[in-house]
């Protein structure tokens, strides 16, 4: 199954919300916004999100409406005293307002069941928005397949024509095998179908299947070397087209 490296998902627990977005990107790399009372989290966060996403730029962010709060008593108390010494140093009669105080406060970590719940439901979320993207990419990549089916079956009907061809050339000793591309019609096949195995597998793997579109498009390239027919000439840039079309579907496959 295709799965599109571009997708969006949203999960809410409690006063606890996550929003997780992926864009097209070569590997695994994770941006994570989170509130300073979850940083002790962050490693874990990061190991969640590999386990689910393979490839992909990530950007996760946690907000916490109403975070539970608690007051830093020993931090409060060092600054009192310091407050109060600095008062009886500089003779100082007036009161210590309390808004002094109100920086030494710690915002209450929520348990990590309940940040993993969290962020479990937006990459669920996520994926889920990804095979839908990804559903209509397999959509059009098919109808390019279908393309290249056509195209290169005109071309191996025009074969036997050209074998009959060189092969006068031959009796005359003119240009002896320079039109036989029959190894590079084997090996197109061969990569073709190993393409097509690829993208209907559960396990799709879009930077496999880019270097087989590589390896169709450099046989390509040496039929087109190889044949002076201008109809297959014709028929190798449409073939050549498709394929270019599929490779760029292919970058934003994980």
């Amino acid at each position: 199954m295709i799965q599109s490296m571009t997708g969006y998902g949203e999960y809410c627990f409690r006063n606890i919300r996550c929003e997780l977005k992926s864009l097209n990107h070569r590997f695994f790399d994770a941006n994570i916004f989170i509130p300073s009372c979850l940083s002790p989290y962050e490693i874990k966060l990061r190991q969640l999100l590999r386990e689910r996403i393979v490839r992909g730029m990530l950007y996760l962010r946690i907000f916490i409406e109403a975070p539970e709060i608690k007051t830093d008593l020993k931090q409060a108390k060092a600054h009192y005293n310091f407050l109060i010494d600095l008062q009886k140093n500089l003779k100082l009669n007036s009161d210590i307002p309390i808004e002094l105080f109100l920086p030494f406060k710690k915002e209450i970590a929520p348990q990590w069941s309940v940040i993993q719940k969290v962020v479990t439901g937006a990459i669920n979320a996520l994926v889920k928005s990804r095979i839908e993207e990804g559903a209509k990419t397999l959509k059009d990549i098919n109808g390019h397949l279908k393309q290249i089916d056509k195209f290169f079956d005109s071309i191996k009907q025009k074969v036997p024509v050209l074998e009959a061809k060189r092969m006068k050339k031959i009796q005359a000793n003119l240009e002896i095998n320079k039109e036989d591309f029959s190894e590079e019609q084997m090996r197109f096949e061969t990569h073709f179908k190993a393409l097509k195995r690829n993208i209907s597998s559960a396990g799709v793997s879009g930077k496999y299947c880019v270097f087989l579109l590589q390896e169709m498009q450099r046989e390509c390239n040496t039929i087109a070397s190889k044949t002076k027919d201008s109809s297959v000439a014709t028929l190798i840039v449409k073939l050549k087209d498709e394929i270019e079309k599929i490779r760029e579907q292919m970058e934003n496959v994980r």
